[in-house]
């Protein structure tokens, strides 16, 4: 057994942790309530890690894998892990990114050899989805959270793309 090194949540009032069963070849998220006690556990899986609070504390994305496929995992407090939200499977998935005003996640995703950014509301729904490239940079929301912007390499080439949401 093994852990992730703990996250807390903006407002510090949840911590966030990873349990690593190497034997068992699984890994289960935890949050603690740091006022109550109450622990919420995820449903096991294969792989997780890179955690992000919403600015507002209020929910959480992670990313977990089964089978070589990686998803974004989105969960709030109090809720039972049947509650939980699920992005379709890729082939990688990193760098999430949630909106200064709580209603979009942007994050790196990787099928068939390229990559792309992909923009969802806050459900997990997909908005927007940016062209694929080689590589991309990790995307970064706008202030107001009405634009995404990464960049993205091609035949060698860096290009900055700037996705609206409107």
């Amino acid at each position: 057994m093994s852990t992730m090194e703990p996250v807390f949540s903006p407002d510090s009032r949840h911590i966030f942790y990873v349990l690593q069963d190497y034997k068992n070849n699984k890994s289960i998220a935890f949050v603690s309530d740091t006022e109550t006690g109450e622990v919420k556990r995820s449903t096991p899986h294969e792989h997780i890690g890179s955690v992000v609070f919403s600015p507002d504390g209020r929910w959480f994305v992670y990313m977990a894998g089964e089978g070589g496929k990686y998803f974004l995992v989105k969960s709030r407090f109090g809720g039972s892990s049947g509650e939980d939200k699920k992005s379709p499977e890729y082939d990688m998935l990193d760098n999430s990114v949630i909106s200064p005003d709580n209603r979009h996640i942007a994050y790196i995703v990787k099928r068939e050899e390229k990559s792309f950014v992909v923009i969802t509301d806050a459900d997990l729904n997909i908005q927007k989805q940016g062209e694929p490239y080689d590589a991309v940079t990790a995307p970064v929301f706008s202030a107001e959270g009405k634009e995404v912007a990464y960049k993205a390499m091609s035949a060698g080439e860096f290009v900055s793309k700037v996705e609206s949401l409107e």
